[in-house]
């Protein structure tokens, strides 16, 4: 079905007597010269009614997201204080004229109008006037409702300031739901992506969970703490289609807004920061534990609370324990082995049963089934049961099964493991990338590694292909 124009939908709100199903009585806002207000993006136009009962955001499409039935039908079950609430589909509710004087009914969205400024002017506003502690509001703000979304089981999937109003309390709220996933999809693939400023360059329309939002999530909340803390990165990086961060660029490793970002959060000691940052590179569009992140992230806000990363293991009377940057003990000296912290997490073995723990020593996942357990690597890390070697996610999860000899850390996205006698590399899923052929390999080093075959060392790409022989 053709959907109207923008033009068609303003004259018809313009005169919404008689063309209004159950909206009668609503007036459209009008600037001052007496003409309607119109906000318009890619798939529709969105106007500004008052009424009655307080403002209402009313959308017309232009174009007819797939799922936009489903969506708000699901909202309208499931309200949300993270959302403008009253979000709802009205079938058959505004009257479009065509250009031959004849028309007919077309379904619309209604939702609370949020009064406040969207979080991409107010940045903007703040960056500025080099207003440190708006910007640190904002970035807390935003955090809240990042942890908020991330306990839900849909998601936003079109995550941007644009996309956020912050109220006059400093309450931020989501609009704009065609995007959204919601768990009477799960299994389905999306027709929208969201914006691309906002999303890991290999998102595609097969990604489609609850865990859509977690790199806009990343990305937003990096660039806002890193403003509060030098607001001057706004006019040299910001570009109007990002804050100041490119997707694109950043995991190709050739963003200066990144390397100076984790530059100024190094300087300032904000481990956290740089920890979030990092995870920005990730050569795949999957972030785990990004709750974990903003916990972090916040409690070393004000220096706080120590960062893993800044922990140091330490040994007394043959246990393991943990110290802070200032030799102060962190984690009592408890366990019979431990490693390092990676990743926000260290692995840890108590009474011969191995876990892995936060900074705090609580336990985050318990490992009691598996021999041996390695640090985690881009949200893998390798497990040992009944000898084989396999590896779980940061949920714990076991992603691959155990079935190797060795298994190596994940680096670009690649391991090197050992199966049959031979070494090859598998993908973060356990998808053979290059089978096993080698009689030795290390791991990719910025898309190369090092291998040895009838005696001989080659340098070899992630096809597999022999770029040169060492010796």
């Amino acid at each position: 079905m053709r959907l109207p124009t923008i033009g068609q939908y303003v004259e018809s709100v313009a005169q919404p007597f008689g063309l209004f199903r159950t909206l009668r009585g609503y007036e459209a806002e009008r600037d001052m010269f007496g003409e309607v207000r119109i906000r318009a993006g890619n798939n529709a136009a969105v106007f500004r009614l008052e009424g009655a009962d307080g403002p209402l955001a009313l959308k017309c499409y232009i174009k007819q997201g797939r799922f936009t039935k489903e969506i708000y039908d699901y909202l309208r079950s499931h309200p949300s204080p993270l959302l403008a609430g009253g979000a709802r589909r009205l079938c058959d509710e505004l009257f479009v004229y065509d250009h031959c004087e004849r028309g007919r009914y077309y379904d619309v969205t209604v939702a609370e109008w949020v009064e406040g400024e969207s979080l991409d002017r107010m940045i903007r506003s703040a960056a500025l006037r080099e207003d440190r502690d708006r910007l640190q509001a904002l970035a807390g703000g935003f955090d809240r409702l990042a942890l908020g979304l991330l306990a839900q089981e849909w998601a936003h999937g079109d995550l941007k300031p644009e996309n956020i109003v912050v109220r006059e309390d400093g309450t931020q709220v989501l609009v704009d739901y065609d995007a959204m996933f919601i768990p009477p999809l799960a299994g389905e693939q999306t027709q929208e992506v969201g914006t691309l400023n906002y999303q890991h360059p290999l998102r595609d329309t097969s990604m489609y969970d609850k865990h859509i939002d977690d790199y806009s999530i990343v990305l937003i909340s990096t660039s806002l703490h890193a403003l509060a803390l030098d607001p001057g990165l706004y006019l040299r990086f910001n570009d109007s289609d990002n804050i100041l961060l490119s997707p694109a660029e950043t995991v190709a490793g050739r963003s200066a807004a990144y390397d100076e970002i984790v530059e100024t959060a190094l300087r300032a000691g904000r481990h956290a920061l740089v920890n979030m940052a990092r995870t920005l590179t990730s050569p795949v569009p999957v972030i785990d534990r990004v709750a974990l992140l903003l916990h972090d992230l916040a409690q070393t806000a004000c220096g706080s609370r120590i960062a893993p990363e800044e922990t140091c293991l330490f040994e007394r009377n043959g246990k393991w324990g943990y110290a802070g940057p200032d030799g102060r003990t962190v984690i009592e000296p408890i366990y019979e082995d431990a490693a390092e912290f990676s990743e926000g997490l260290a692995s840890v073995r108590l009474e011969g049963r191995w876990s892995f723990i936060d900074v705090s020593g609580r336990v985050e996942i318990d490992c009691g089934r598996y021999e041996r357990v390695q640090s985690f690597h881009e949200g893998r890390a390798a497990v040992r049961r009944n000898g084989a070697w396999g590896y779980i996610d940061i949920r714990g999860e076991e992603v691959i099964a155990p079935g190797f000899e060795i298994a190596g850390a994940m680096r670009e996205g690649t391991a090197v493991v050992k199966q049959g006698g031979l070494y090859g590399y598998i993908d973060r899923d356990g998808r053979w990338i290059i089978t096993p052929r080698f009689e030795y390999a290390v791991s990719f080093r910025n898309g190369t590694a090092r291998v040895q075959k009838e005696t001989k060392t080659y340098q070899i790409d992630k096809s597999g292909r022999t770029l040169y022989v060492i010796a």
